[in-house]
């Protein structure tokens, strides 16, 4: 009766260091852009669950897959002037298009050479000649440098 008692005395100590012990875990990658920026701005919303490529890898990750959610980071080269609803991303001697998905939120004019970490939909679109364009379509955009 005795042991009885004390066995399930352990198993109730046991139960609750493992429900407390419990923490929210988040990606790496968007633990890592928040501990890298001292000044950030947002737009959209934000990815908790992908994982962050360089522009350069997307082309290599789109050999695989066509279509997929992800976090681009790299610095911004062209940008709207009027519509705030797109941008280009340096990417070797390419530029990946991003588009602000269904003009959910407004983008700054005045982007070029900024950092940003691109959060949404990366797929291939193919333009009116038949060639391949990798597209991105964003959900949020957050802003790793004020330059």
């Amino acid at each position: 009766m005795k042991h009885e008692l004390t066995i399930k005395l352990f198993a109730v100590l046991f139960m609750f260091v493992g429900a407390t012990s419990c923490t929210e875990k988040k990606t790496q990658s968007t633990q890592t852009i928040r501990a890298d920026t001292s000044e950030v701005s947002i737009f959209g919303q934000l990815s908790e669950d992908t994982i962050a490529y360089k522009p350069e890898r997307i082309f290599e990750k789109l050999m695989f897959q066509n279509d997929f959610r992800t976090i681009v980071m790299g610095k911004v080269k062209n940008c709207s002037k009027d519509s705030g609803n797109w941008f280009t991303l340096e990417a070797n001697s390419e530029a990946l298009f991003v588009e602000v998905k269904d003009n959910a939120f407004v983008l700054p004019t005045n982007l070029e050479g900024k950092e940003v970490a691109v959060h949404g939909n990366v797929n291939v679109v193919y333009g009116k000649n038949g060639e391949q364009k990798v597209k991105i379509i964003a959900t949020g955009v957050q802003f790793l440098s004020a330059q």
